[in-house]
């Protein structure tokens, strides 16, 4: 089992490191990694980035768990599974609508491409899921990890509202110009404010189902 585990944590560690360096760490510098400031914020401008970022660190985490049975951030599992449901379900729920909310066109892309595409919207909250199920066996305190959900989710949506959008000039739409997601331009303030709270209500929902496994796994390692 430990052979298993440390294999595991591994490659989960090491596919984190890869993509966040594609999408986020070759433009570590607050403009584009395009090197064009109308791309001001570079890969985090994007949500799936952001959460990208949770997962890096939950695997971060899991190797520390290796050496140490305890580690601070024990604290944000829930809120980053939690976080990854949203974008699943956000990813797929538009782009099913209508691809051009997202901006996304898949006519030329390439088998790495698809792989990249997977692993963001699927793969990585398979792992995430995965640790928490049958690797992470120290135990999970929950009662703070709800506000470290809202800070997540109501920290991007003041990053995009008040830098991203106001500093970048394209993608442009009906009202704004700037969003990262081409269907927010589309949309008055009070409009993103019910689809904010929209997104709430699914990151709420998410993280209530994921306390939920949480306790259930909890229960299940104590009565080994």
């Amino acid at each position: 089992m430990n052979i298993l585990r440390r294999s595991f944590r591994t490659i989960t560690i090491l596919l984190a490191i890869y993509f966040w360096w594609l999408g986020i760490g070759n433009g570590l510098y607050v403009g584009a990694s395009t090197g064009y400031y109308e791309n001001w914020g570079g890969g985090f401008r994007y949500l799936t980035n952001w959460v990208l970022t949770l997962n890096l660190l939950v695997a971060s985490n899991a190797i520390f768990n290796e050496f140490y049975k305890r580690s601070p951030l024990n604290l944000i599992i829930p809120a980053t599974l939690a976080m990854n449901f949203v974008v699943i379900i956000l990813y797929w729920g538009l782009r099913v609508i209508d691809k051009s909310y997202l901006d996304v066109n898949t006519e030329n892309w390439t088998l790495f491409e698809w792989f990249w595409d997977f692993y963001l919207h699927w793969g990585m909250s398979i792992l995430v899921l995965i640790e928490i199920l049958f690797f992470k066996k120290s135990i999970i305190k929950i009662s703070t990890s709800y506000l470290i959900l809202m800070i997540i989710f109501l920290g991007y949506i003041f990053w995009i509202e008040l830098f991203i959008m106001p500093t970048n000039n394209h993608p442009c739409g009906k009202f704004t110009c700037g969003f990262p997601y081409p269907f927010l331009n589309e949309m008055k303030l009070t409009d993103r404010s019910i689809f904010y709270t929209g997104v709430w209500f699914i990151g709420t929902l998410s993280y209530i189902i994921n306390i939920f496994i949480l306790r259930i796994n909890q229960k299940l390692n104590n009565s080994k």
